[in-house]
Formats: C-alpha cells, sequence, structure tokens
C-alpha cells in the first residue's frame, strides 16, 4: 500500500485508476467491468471482489525471493476471478496485493523489491527491512516451528506484497512512526 501511495505522489498514477487500463496483461475476469471496474483503491482495501488464496496455491514451492509477480499472477488465476461488483464488499484477499505489487514494477519500471526498498524503506531510514532473504544473518531471524515443534527453514511466498517484509523491532517502530505521525 505504501509503495502505491508513493506512486500516487509522484504522480504516475492515482488510486481511482482502472486495473485493467494499467496492466490489460493481467488474467483477472469482472463481469461488471465495463459499469464497475476495479480500481487502484480496490485492492488495497480488499474491495476488488477477488477470492483468497486457494488452498493449493498456497503450498506452491518458490526458489527465491525474486520469483517475477506475473507469474504469480498466472498461478492465482482462479482467484482473480471477481465475485460481486467491485466496491460493494469487503472480502480480505492476499492476492489483491499480489496485483497492487505487480502494478507497482509495472508503472514504476522497478522490480518491486528494489522499489520498496528504494521508495519506502530507504526514506524511512528502515535499515534492517529488506523483501529479500539474501544477506540476511540466519542468526537475526526468528525461527519458525511445525506443530510438533521442530524448526522449519525459511519459505519464500510467491505472494510477497501481501507479507514478505523482513523487518527489526526498531525498523517496525519507525514505519509504526510514520503512520502516527500521517506521513
Amino acid at each position: 500500500a505504501m509503495g502505491i501511495l508513493r506512486l500516487v505522489q509522484q504522480g504516475k498514477l492515482t488510486l481511482a485508476d482502472e486495473v485493467l487500463q494499467l496492466a490489460p496483461e493481467i488474467p483477472l475476469s469482472n463481469p461488471w467491468e465495463k459499469s464497475s471496474p476495479i480500481r487502484v483503491y480496490h485492492l488495497l482495501e480488499h474491495t476488488s471482489g477477488f477470492d483468497e488464496l486457494h488452498l493449493k496455491d498456497k503450498s506452491i514451492p518458490v526458489i527465491d525471493d525474486e520469483f517475477p509477480l506475473i507469474e504469480g499472477l498466472q498461478i492465482v488465476k482462479n482467484s482473480l476471478k471477481v465475485r460481486w461488483k467491485p466496491g460493494s464488499r469487503f472480502a480480505y484477499s492476499n492476492v489483491g496485493y499480489l496485483v497492487a505489487g505487480y502494478l507497482i514494477e509495472k508503472v514504476s519500471g522497478m522490480p518491486y523489491n528494489d522499489f520498496i526498498a528504494q521508495e519506502v524503506l530507504a526514506p524511512l531510514g528502515m535499515t534492517a527491512s529488506s523483501l529479500r532473504q539474501k544477506g540476511i544473518p540466519p542468526s537475526s531471524m526468528a525461527p519458525s516451528y511445525s506443530i510438533d515443534k521442530t524448526e522449519l527453514p525459511f519459505k519464500h511466498i510467491f505472494t510477497r506484497p501481501s507479507g514478505s517484509l523482513i523487518s527489526s523491532p526498531d525498523d517496525m517502530a519507525k514505519f509504526l512512526t510514520m503512520l502516527l505521525n500521517r506521513g
């Protein structure tokens, strides 16, 4: 969301822009496209009508944190079928943030990870934060555990715009301070 707002601030898009006008290659299906197209703000407020990730999609292994977002959109194309008129209902959807991340890449001309690092993290002084696991000492990352208390390896997700930020508590405090100060 912060990346999209940076693009708005830079005059490169508006929250009311139509998603398919910005990126017609996204394989979405909206029966209301002519009268109620999906707009950028629908993605951010979870009112696009997209389904959540299907269980089978959540288990897809991703090798690294540079997995192309457009390939992720192909994986979730079944979740890109709009179920009701955009803007009429709220339904949490990580898929909308995957679409927003792809829009960041397309509009900015930069890889998503690079744009967020340059335009969001760096201006906030979030030097201990990244969307890339590479270069982060494993000892500085909190481990994950299975239900039987076995330590699990770090797992990349192909929907990284919806939740792949690796950050320290100090850096998250910087982000929270920015939000409390209204930017």
